[in-house]
């Protein structure tokens, strides 16, 4: 039935609708649609070498690193590329003012040297399975959706439960497009993970914010690590006899780059996408959510700016949450100039009315002809519950002097459970972690300029709260909380008493703030979630059927994928024009002239390229080339992601998108969507000449 109806639709589709041939992340088990499109373009693999199970082959190669990044093995003993910025968090954790390796750089000369990274897990796929008929198979046709997921949940559980065979194995079932389809997923997860090596941070975040999302780019984004397990070559916790890890495959890097129009493929954990988004889904959010999330987000900056501006403690202890709020900062005003500059929310509404038309025309669909007035009115009802949760996270509930509030609130109220006096001294001992691993001005500072937006809920706000928060306002610079310094003093007075406590403005705002949120935003939001969740799966469902099977693909969600297109320039703007690659020409260009502080070099890396010493690295021009483009569909979760042409030999690394194409997560125009990938050729030039690190150039795997 499916074939039947894609081929009535072929031909209104390729007349009506625009579908750019690189939009698409595909299941490696579902290549079979793409597979012979790749080959025209120029893939020479066999889709055994892309994805088998019982044999080794290029996703064996291919990790999740940490819980949202890409990673590449590239050496027999278990090396692994990513991002710098993937390993950033890791990097920073064990670096210190003394031995700033974040700053600095770091090149182990020895296995000894590596450095154990506490929490980090690299996970290697070992196979994907079709589990949708068992599941679906089980859900009654009147099941309401929260009883449908229930059961899901539940068959979900039982079946990676049967599958969980050893204790390093994570088994998994995923739900693909709303619960159309969904996949056993059987990871086998390394828990001794070790740094081995990375850049400078002006070579691995080289233009910082200043270049974040935005192309031309000359950022030397890698760092470099390794896999280490027990003598079975099977994963183990951390011990100091556990060896390098003995890899299923290898991925070959080519020293041979890149050229314009070139075929290449990204094999990746790209987290999410929502492309299947109605048009005023997409308005609400990028129009009505994204502003002022963006606002709030720019006050947090502006102050841990200026507070780690001449201060290497607060710099350092601040520099991974920094970037995680700058990354989706600049995010959202890229989704929304992007959005706005391709009238992609008419184009899609007028995709959409096609689409409805379509569902006319065929009697047995015919009864769906409303479903998208439906989702649209849906997602007007949810807005207001969507909004409110967005300020209260952004300007209230992510601020660490709230969370710490939040713990004291649930400690409370579980003070049944214990003593008086264990909650005393946990409250206490909390007290002190928090004032060792944050700077109170800054905390101060940040929530007092945040707390401001708590005014654009008012309209929705119940009478009681907004007397609390009136009351709040008015005595902030008093609570307790606020002033954390001065409790430790009370804790050693043993003056601290939950009455005490229960009794700060900050404490009762939040107190009720949480239970208008678990009580009134939380279960409305979550009732047109469901609401939406069971039309998008029709709709999606129906997509289906309406699309091409080469055109139909499932949101992203953290599961591999593959995506492929071609090197390309671009042409975002009147008179603006990019070549699809960078070199360190311009990276020298903008710090010799650039007044950025993020576009400073050494004296070491200007000395080379003074001396024109590029080694064996250049391209046909004798350039040294930094970073390149495609027309490449990625996302988040795609950072670190290996980048091969189409012998299947490692090229890239991929770590970003153009600002202009942010937008490609709800719609992508090939027009304006590039992603930007790290050319291997300049990782090695660093590696080589830069670091003389031949420990590692010499443990790399080269194509022949």
């Amino acid at each position: 039935m499916k074939k039947f109806w894609v081929l009535v639709s072929v031909l209104s589709i390729l007349i009506s609708k625009n579908l750019f041939a690189d939009e698409g992340m595909w299941l490696p088990v579902l290549l079979d649609a793409q597979y012979n499109e790749m080959v025209t373009r120029g893939l020479q693999l066999t889709s055994d070498e892309i994805y088998s199970i019982n044999n080794s082959s290029l996703k064996d190669a291919v990790v999740l690193f940490g819980r949202g990044c890409t990673g590449v093995i590239v050496s027999e003993q278990g090396l692994i590329l990513t991002n710098h910025h993937c390993g950033y968090g890791s990097i920073a954790s064990v670096s210190t003012v003394n031995d700033d390796y974040l700053t600095n750089g770091y090149w182990s000369q020895d296995f000894k040297e590596e450095i154990p990274i506490s929490g980090l897990t690299i996970s290697r796929l070992v196979s994907m399975r079709d589990v949708t008929n068992d599941i679906l198979s089980q859900i009654p046709a009147n099941a309401t959706e929260k009883q449908r997921k229930e059961i899901v949940e539940k068959l979900s559980k039982d079946i990676a439960a049967e599958n969980k065979t050893k204790s390093y194995i994570n088994a998994v079932v995923r739900e693909f497009n709303y619960g159309n389809a969904y996949y056993l997923l059987i990871y086998e997860v390394f828990n001794d993970i070790r740094f081995v090596a990375a850049p400078p941070l002006f070579i691995g975040n080289f233009g910082g914010d200043t270049d974040n999302w935005v192309w031309p780019r000359h950022t030397g984004d890698f760092s470099i690590f390794r896999v280490y397990v027990d003598q079975n070559n099977e994963p183990a916790n951390y011990s100091e006899n556990n060896v390098p890890y003995k890899p299923k495959y290898v991925a070959p890097i080519s020293k041979n780059g890149i050229e314009k129009d070139d075929f290449i493929f990204v094999y990746g954990f790209p987290g999410s996408t929502t492309h299947f988004m109605v048009s005023n889904g997409i308005d609400l959010n990028l129009n009505k959510i994204n502003p002022i999330a963006i606002d709030i987000r720019t006050n947090k900056l502006n102050i841990i700016e200026s507070a780690s501006r001449n201060n290497d403690t607060i710099r350092l202890m601040y520099a991974n949450k920094r970037a995680g709020i700058a990354n989706y900062w600049k995010k959202m005003q890229g989704e929304t100039i992007g959005i706005n500059a391709t009238n992609a929310i008419n184009k899609r509404y007028h995709q959409e009315q096609e689409f409805v038309n379509w569902l006319k025309s065929i009697d047995s669909l015919n009864k769906y002809s409303n479903l998208l007035d439906t989702i649209y009115h849906y997602h007007q009802l949810a807005f207001v519950y969507e909004y409110a949760d967005r300020v209260l996270y952004e300007a209230f509930f992510s601020n660490e002097i709230t969370r710490f509030i939040q713990r004291t609130i649930y400690d409370i109220r579980d003070i049944q459970k214990s003593s008086i006096e264990i909650w005393q001294n946990k409250f206490c001992y909390q007290v002190n972690n928090f004032l060792k691993n944050n700077n109170l001005k800054l905390e101060q500072d940040i929530f007092i300029a945040t707390f401001k937006y708590l005014d654009s809920l008012s309209q929705y706000l119940p009478d009681n709260l907004i007397k609390t928060k009136e009351i709040a306002t008015k005595n902030l610079e008093k609570s307790m909380f606020i002033n954390i310094d001065i409790i430790p003093e009370l804790c050693y007075k043993n003056k601290i008493t939950t009455k005490n406590i229960q009794k700060d403005p900050l404490y009762l705002l939040t107190s009720q703030l949480l239970d208008w949120y678990t009580k009134e935003i939380w279960p409305m939001e979550e009732y047109y979630s469901n609401k939406l969740d069971s039309l998008y799966r029709i709709y999606t469902m129906l997509q289906s059927y309406y699309l091409p099977i080469d055109k139909y693909y499932y949101d992203a969600n953290s599961t591999m994928r593959i995506a492929y297109g071609n090197v390309k320039p671009y042409h975002p703007a009147d008179a603006v024009t990019y070549l699809h690659y960078t070199t360190l020409d311009g990276m020298v260009e903008k710090a010799l002239w650039g007044e950025a502080e993020d576009y400073k070099i050494d004296s070491k890396l200007l000395s080379l390229y003074e001396a024109r010493d590029f080694g064996s690295y250049t391209n046909t021009k004798g350039e040294l080339p930094i970073a390149f483009i495609s027309t490449t569909h990625t996302t988040g979760g795609n950072s670190g992601s290996p980048v091969f042409n189409g012998k299947g030999e490692l090229i890239g690394l991929n770590y970003d998108r153009v600002w202009e194409g942010t937008m490609s997560d709800f719609y992508f125009d090939e027009s304006r969507c590039r992603n930007i990938m790290l050319d291997v050729r300049y990782m090695l030039f660093i590696i080589d000449k830069y670091a003389n690190a031949q420990r590692i150039l010499n443990e790399i795997k080269f194509a022949k």
